[in-house]
């Protein structure tokens, strides 16, 4: 079952991360939560659009993740390497923002199970980095919420390994190429995912 997961809080650079590797990886598809099919993408638009209720937000949110899942075979092809913009600990990061707390979350996955990545890269940028740019960009959907949100999600990220032990590999802020050369070196590293590296 080989993906991996980038993940990290709004503007802390997933996006520009996965299209730079994208070069020098191969056999790879590349999804996003939530999206990534035309039903969970207009899900999507939606919940960038409005604000919703934040227990309802995180079981759709699921619920896309499920879809997804389900239309690309649950991951199995071992010949194919998954790389995901954001999965659970997502999840987890905003619904403690929402107050919600991270057991419901967990008895949510125990009802509806799904699989675990080889590897989640976080990115953790400084928070003024992430606050520039959202100020730059000029304005902040429904899902961001606002900055004092995206400021708390930030914080919930780099507290993410109480979550998920062993499982969550924080990649250094310095520069892009120093972020994919981590990213690719554990990859490289992996028995399972080498082959996946040109």
């Amino acid at each position: 079952m080989p993906f991996i997961v980038i993940e990290g809080p709004d503007y802390s650079g997933k996006t520009t991360t996965i299209e730079r590797l994208k070069p020098f990886l191969k056999n790879a598809v590349y999804l996003r939560e939530p999206g990534s099919s035309p039903l969970t993408e207009k899900v999507r638009e939606g919940m960038q659009a409005s604000p919703m209720d934040d227990s309802a937000r995180q079981l759709i949110m699921h619920g896309c993740r499920l879809d997804m899942l389900d239309k690309h075979g649950w991951f199995f092809d071992p010949d194919t390497l998954y790389v995901l913009d954001r999965y659970l600990p997502s999840t987890y990061c905003y619904a403690k923002v929402d107050h919600i707390n991270p057991d419901v979350i967990r008895g949510l996955v125990k009802l509806f199970p799904v699989p675990t990545p080889v590897f989640t890269f976080v990115l953790t940028p400084p928070l003024n980095v992430i606050l520039s740019r959202a100020l730059d960009r000029g304005r902040i959907d429904a899902l961001e919420g606002s900055l004092d949100r995206i400021a708390g999600v930030h914080k919930n990220y780099l507290e993410l390994g109480r979550y998920f032990p062993g499982n969550v590999s924080y990649v250094p802020w310095t520069d892009m190429s120093m972020v994919l050369y981590d990213i690719l070196a554990e990859i490289r590293w992996n028995k399972g995912l080498t082959k996946f590296v040109t």
